[in-house]
């Protein structure tokens, strides 16, 4: 006669994948530590070699009916972004303005859209020194900034 098999809980989770995974986050805890202080020192990323092709120091004004106006710093005109449309122009100029004013930092400095000759587009904030790559935020995104690059041009 044999013995009866053992009743198995169906809600039970299986050890295995838990053992994994408390393994693998130990080992990012580890790894993240060891580089963080210098255990392990990883080579800095390396920019690639690329000459501006085209750039432009503008300034972002809010106006009361929720437009932008778009002021270039040297010869040229201003553009205005009309509410409702260049949602990601006006999202970004309040969120690197909003960095700006908790920084302790005024608008009077302007911000650089850069088209690079490797055909990268980033757009700086020369008051903080932060750079966005703007293509990492999709191709309808970088066109309203290769517009905007080339708007109101002198």
């Amino acid at each position: 006669m044999t013995a009866p098999a053992p009743i198995r809980d169906p809600h039970a989770m299986p050890q295995a994948p838990l053992f994994a995974a408390a393994g693998l986050a130990l080992a990012c805890v580890l790894g993240v530590g060891a580089v963080s202080s210098g255990l392990i020192d990883l080579p800095a990323p390396t920019e690639r070699a690329a000459a501006a092709a085209q750039s432009r120091d503008v300034r972002f004004v809010d106006l009361d009916d929720g437009g932008v106006r778009v002021v270039p710093a040297g010869a040229g005109r201003d553009v205005i972004i009309a509410p409702g449309e260049g949602a990601f122009i006006r999202g970004l100029a309040r969120t690197l303005t909003r960095d700006r004013q908790m920084r302790g930092l005024g608008p009077e400095t302007p911000f650089r859209l850069t088209r690079w000759s490797d055909g990268r587009l980033t757009m700086t904030d020369l008051a903080t020194g932060k750079t966005l790559a703007v293509d990492g935020f999709g191709a309808d995104n970088r066109q309203a900034f290769v517009d905007l690059l080339s708007a109101g041009a002198a």
